[in-house]
């Protein structure tokens, strides 16, 4: 009791200004004792986000996936590709004649038949070049050579080949060539012979749409049971049908040079031609 009261003697000898000196220090006291206060939830969530977003360029566009750039180039067709090289080939359809010079593709197959006047024949083309055909035919004839108004039976048989030596879409020129064999039955007996016929044509291909047309100078030099030389001019054109197939004409005709004197020919026949 003594001790407590010497205490309260000497606070209130000090006065008030002392004990308000004390307070502050001891405010000062109790928040130093204070814990830091955590940082807020709500940054702590951002702080991720920012992450997330660290590295990305917005301003590019994604690119395009790989797969899909790539699938046009591989399923090209390997016909577009011969034709921007522009090679003639046994697909091209719309592009092959028989009348014309304009050859039939490489790797192509043509059988061709007709009848009129000397005869029937049917034949076969083979596309070896662009520019090149060659095959082989066979006839048979109720005329000798076509020379009116003769009426001798006899066959034929013969190689064939003709080549483009120009062609720029609206005009083809070309040269053919097919020797062969013949033998005619006269009264008097059989006579075998050879055929060296060389020909050169003009065409028109396209003329109108599916039409082509041409014409012709051809030398049929024959030696049978004598030798002959006709010199034929004519006319020809074919039809398309359809892509594979033709029906065609072909007329020539002229005089014809013998050791008896001049004669006349004529080789007239209707056909058809068909693409394997």
């Amino acid at each position: 009791m003594v001790a407590a009261l010497a205490l309260a003697l000497v606070v209130s000898a000090a006065g008030p200004t002392a004990a308000s000196s004390q307070v502050p220090q001891l405010l000062l006291a109790k928040k130093k004792k204070k814990k830091p206060k955590a940082a807020p939830r709500a940054k702590e969530k951002e702080a991720p986000a920012a992450e997330t977003n660290e590295g990305l360029d917005l301003t590019q566009p994604d690119p395009a996936p790989a797969a899909e750039t790539s699938s046009p180039a591989a399923s090209e067709p390997v016909e577009n590709v011969a034709a921007e090289a522009g090679e003639k080939t046994a697909t091209d359809d719309d592009d092959w004649s028989i009348v014309t010079p304009e050859t039939i593709g490489a790797g192509a197959n043509v059988i061709e038949a007709g009848a009129g006047w000397p005869g029937i024949y049917a034949g076969y083309w083979r596309g070896i070049l662009s520019e090149l055909d060659v095959g082989a035919k066979v006839g048979f004839n109720w005329s000798y050579e076509g020379f009116l108004p003769a009426i001798v039976p006899g066959l034929r048989i013969q190689a064939q080949a003709r080549y483009e030596v120009f062609d720029n879409d609206t005009i083809s020129i070309g040269v053919s060539f097919a020797p062969g064999a013949l033998i005619y039955f006269f009264r008097s007996g059989v006579r075998p012979g050879v055929i060296l016929p060389v020909a050169a044509t003009v065409g028109l291909p396209n003329f109108v749409e599916k039409l082509n047309l041409s014409a012709t100078l051809e030398l049929p030099f024959f030696v049978a049971a004598t030798w002959g030389l006709p010199i034929l001019v004519g006319a020809n054109g074919e039809y398309a049908i359809t892509e594979s197939l033709l029906v065609l004409a072909k007329v020539r005709a002229g005089p014809a040079i013998t050791p008896a004197g001049a004669s006349f020919a004529l080789d007239a026949v209707v056909g058809a031609a068909y693409k394997l």
